[in-house]
């Protein structure tokens, strides 16, 4: 039987008629999204994101027990985000018995922790039936878009306030309201010179998550204005990691879309170029009349010229890949290759080999830390086992020929060549949801 979920945008197949979510649990779900998306956020020394990890665990405990559902816990056979997620936690307790030259118990026990909590989450939701399975993926990717419309004009406003008035709401928000932290920034930047330059971070402390979360949005997003919007804001980010993987989503719609463009009708053609035309005059206009849009159009050429960024942040990162190769491959123990040197803790390996750091420029660190590229992050800190469940994971994903995640799984695949995500909830929580996507291509009414 055919139904629609109303609300969401979306047709799926299932086994019986479905309602929307109730007004309440959509608000708690797009609330759940928006702080999720908020790396790094304490109050009173105590953890937002894990706060609302642990409720969202109720939650869908709560939502499984009042469905009519098997007593047992059923696992799907091949299943590779279910492979991810268990040879994480098996990593952390390889980790747990591994004595290094820096500490990295509490950082690996903290995400032992969580891997439980994705594991069971994962299954919770696994065991519901069909239809809530498509219900909550369908609402949540709401949520994604609702989350990075609100990061993208704090965004923004935090770039005009800054540069206009010199107020940092940031600090305002996280430091003076919600004293979040004894730090008075929650802002990030770099100077060129004696020059200070605004990097983006949104309703975040780093550039790159906020990039991400932006890019999320561009990638599920259907309204053409938000969409271009938000385009503009990575653009203004300075987020080099949000550049690349903007120009590798643009560079892959172009494909996809490549036979249509061939049968665009001339009358359309003519209104894109309006359409672009006035983009390009407004964008002008703000350039002459909004004296912290143009800061931030000049920031976009310093940042990408800028010596020290590119000859030496970059280099690092682009040294990663040979170097963790050789790591993994000729110093690393049977157990080490496998499940890696432990989540979140894929710098260590790093760490133990002196030559290694002298040649990339890797200072000295006080505790475990990790990698800034999931590639090399997940084959160190994982193993070989989690690095293959991940890509397999998203990959699959990608695959599922009427997802509506596919644009936001490329993204998350294009920001691990530079930058750390693999390990960040955010990202999980929406590999998990991607993957219940393949429902409405098995039309499958319980769980097998």
């Amino acid at each position: 039987m055919t139904f629609y979920y109303r609300g969401e945008n979306m047709r799926a197949v299932g086994c019986s008629n479905s309602k929307q979510f109730k007004v309440g649990e959509r608000i708690y779900l797009y609330a759940f999204v928006l702080l999720n998306s908020i790396s790094g956020l304490k109050i009173a020394d105590i953890s937002v994101n894990a706060a609302i990890i642990i409720s969202f665990l109720l939650y869908i405990t709560f939502k499984y027990l009042l469905q009519p559902h098997d007593r047992r816990i059923l696992a799907k056979k091949h299943d590779a985000v279910l492979l991810f997620l268990s040879a994480s936690l098996i990593s952390c307790l390889f980790s747990m018995a591994m004595t290094f030259s820096i500490p990295h118990i509490s950082v690996v026990a903290s995400y032992l922790v969580n891997s439980v909590v994705y594991l069971i989450i994962y299954l919770l939701i696994c065991n519901m039936h069909s239809p809530t399975r498509l219900l909550l993926s369908a609402t949540y990717r709401g949520a994604l878009i609702f989350a990075a419309r609100v990061q993208a004009v704090w965004g923004i406003a935090q770039l005009v306030l800054l540069y206009g008035a010199g107020i940092n709401i940031n600090e305002i928000l996280f430091v003076d309201i919600l004293h979040s932290t004894t730090v008075r920034d929650w802002i990030m930047g770099f100077y060129t010179g004696n020059t200070w330059n605004l990097r983006i971070t949104g309703l975040n402390f780093e550039n790159s998550m906020f990039a991400l979360v932006v890019c999320m949005g561009i990638a599920l997003e259907t309204n053409r204005i938000w969409k271009l919007f938000m385009i503009c804001v990575v653009v203004l980010s300075l987020s080099r990691t949000g550049w690349f993987m903007l120009v590798g989503y643009l560079l892959y719609w172009l494909y996809i879309n490549r036979n249509k463009l061939k049968k665009i009708k001339k009358n359309k053609i003519a209104l894109s170029f309006l359409a672009f035309a006035f983009a390009l005059s407004t964008g002008g206009l703000l350039y002459v009349k909004v004296p912290a849009v143009r800061a931030q159009i000049l920031n976009i050429v310093v940042r990408a010229t800028d010596s020290d960024a590119v000859h030496i942040s970059g280099a690092r990162h682009f040294l990663y890949y040979p170097y963790g190769l050789d790591i993994w491959l000729f110093r690393s123990n049977a157990i080490q290759m496998l499940f890696g040197y432990g989540m979140r803790c894929s710098g260590i390996a790093f760490s133990q080999q002196q030559d290694i750091c002298n040649i990339i420029g890797i200072g000295s660190y006080p505790n475990a830390w990790a990698v800034e590229c999931d590639v090399i992050g997940l084959l160190l800190g994982g193993g070989i086992i989690t690095f293959i469940a991940y890509y397999v994971a998203l990959f699959k994903n990608f695959r599922i020929r009427a997802s509506q995640y596919k644009g936001a799984i490329l993204m998350i695949f294009l920001g691990g060549i530079t930058y750390h995500y693999h390990s960040i909830s955010y990202v999980i929580f929406i590999i998990m949801m991607a993957s219940y996507e393949r429902d409405r291509k098995t039309n499958s009414c319980a769980f097998t």
